[in-house]
């Protein structure tokens, strides 16, 4: 689990760093990966709470706890969303996420729907960068072929 939160953290790191991403706003890229996050710290926090008398249960709620006000800056209204908010949740938060889940009792299923849902964030946030590229691609072609002037009747007599 590790593992996959860090590989995700560096992927979506990288795509915000280079300028074929820059196309894409913070509040975007903080939409895509809201969803998965707030899912995966659903799981937790139910988890954490069928038995709080559990150290490693009270240990994960105890930093969920910690990297909270992470999420809820990444994760709040999009007006309110930086480029600093979202790559604290990238290099923070999700490492963090991966490692408090590490620790639970979660059944194998509900460890593959949490890893399936951060990869498809990941795949969107890749594929909005593409789409964009395409369009930015086509408004140049398009420019190209367009001419700059239009032609007069008179050219054609």
């Amino acid at each position: 689990m590790k593992k996959l939160f860090a590989a995700l953290a560096v992927g979506i790191a990288a795509c915000l760093a280079m300028a074929g991403c820059a196309s894409m706003t913070p509040a975007t890229v903080a939409a895509t990966l809201c969803t998965p996050v707030e899912s995966a710290v659903s799981t937790i926090k139910i988890t954490a709470a069928t038995d709080p008398t559990n150290p490693t249960l009270a240990a994960a709620s105890a930093a969920l706890t910690k990297i909270q006000p992470t999420i809820t800056a990444a994760c709040s209204a999009a007006s309110l969303v930086t480029s600093d908010n979202v790559q604290t949740l990238i290099t923070v938060g999700l490492p963090a996420i991966g490692t408090i889940l590490g620790t639970l009792p979660l059944p194998p299923a509900t460890l593959t729907t949490i890893e399936t849902d951060f990869t498809l964030a990941e795949q969107a946030v890749d594929l909005v960068d593409v789409v964009v590229a395409n369009v930015k691609a086509a408004q140049a072609v398009t420019a190209v072929m367009t001419p700059a002037t239009p032609l007069s009747a008179a050219v054609f007599k």
